[in-house]
């Protein structure tokens, strides 16, 4: 039982200064056990590692390319029964975890989404951006019938059995 807090890294070490105890606070608001795992880059491009020793973090190298080889070494290394992924560069606020934590258990989900576009959302993209995540989302709405306002975002929590699958 508990939380593999999944962050995935790219030259994050001053961020993760920042928002390591940040999530470590909101973490332990679930009163679940928890471990902290930093997927970085195959080649380190920073002291990402030493903040992850100053925190407790384990620090992992990615094992394939792109966020999908992240993605994908994180779910490998998750060693507890929720998965919960967020970016590192603090465009998603950890104080929501605890909410997209009572959520995933109260309602028994499989899968919750921390959206930017819902009352209380917010994102500092470029308006470009925004426009082109609204498309997007729109387009799986509409052609997958998802009711879900944004799926592009990866700050989500899972049953991680259902991701090692």
């Amino acid at each position: 039982m508990g939380i593999s807090v999944v962050l995935l890294a790219y030259k994050e070490e001053e961020n993760l200064k920042v928002l390591l105890p940040q999530i470590i606070e909101n973490v332990e608001k679930t009163g679940e056990e928890f471990e902290i795992l930093v997927i970085d880059t195959a080649e380190p491009l920073d002291n990402t590692k030493g903040v992850c020793e100053e925190y407790g973090a384990r620090y992992i190298n990615q094992e394939e390319p792109a966020f999908a080889g992240a993605f994908k070494t994180g779910i490998k290394y998750a060693e507890k029964d929720k998965f919960l992924i967020l970016d590192s560069d603090g465009s998603h606020n950890p104080k929501y975890i605890p909410d997209l934590y009572k959520k995933f258990v109260d309602e028994k989900c499989d899968v919750v989404i921390g959206s930017r576009y819902v009352e209380g959302g917010k994102t500092n993209d470029a308006k470009s951006s925004i426009v082109m995540s609204h498309i997007l989302n729109g387009m799986f709405r509409f052609f997958l019938g998802i009711k879900a306002k944004d799926i592009s975002t990866d700050y989500r929590m899972y049953e991680t059995a259902q991701l090692k699958g």
